[in-house]
């Protein structure tokens, strides 16, 4: 996808010195997508044809895992990073991706008492759906 594309090559052209942008243009070049998540050690990034590849930036993290990434199989998680997606770069809205199958309800549509900060819930990003994995048993 055209935008996906632009919006790496944005990152990638980027005069920034600062330490958190060479960081992303690293991650960038290594994912060959957009990074949308980094979190905890990890980067899910968003590749032109829609897969989702997961870099380990940690060293512990990254024992037996390729220094480029994996592709993630995982459809449930690959509609989370396109949601997620569509937060920063509002363009790719229309990418994201209906309901799979092994999801649950999220508690936003469930608890009416539940804190929803601004007007996206921050579990689900206003998917309404979550992982059934992260639903306690």
């Amino acid at each position: 996808m055209e935008q996906i594309e632009k919006f790496r090559q944005d990152i990638l052209n980027s005069t920034s010195e600062a330490p958190h942008i060479a960081s992303l243009k690293e991650e960038t070049r290594l994912t060959g997508g957009l990074p949308i998540i980094r979190d905890m050690g990890r980067t899910w990034a968003l590749k032109a044809d829609l897969s989702v590849v997961l870099l380990y930036t940690d060293c512990w993290e990254s024992e037996n895992k390729s220094e480029l990434g994996e592709i993630v199989e995982d459809n449930v998680m690959r509609c989370f990073v396109v949601a997620y997606a569509a937060i920063d770069y509002p363009e790719l809205v229309s990418l994201v991706l209906e309901r799979p199958a092994n999801t649950s309800d999220c508690m936003c549509s469930r608890k009416d008492d539940l804190k929803i900060f601004g007007e996206t819930c921050k579990i689900c990003n206003g998917l309404g759906w979550i992982p059934s994995q992260w639903v306690s048993k």
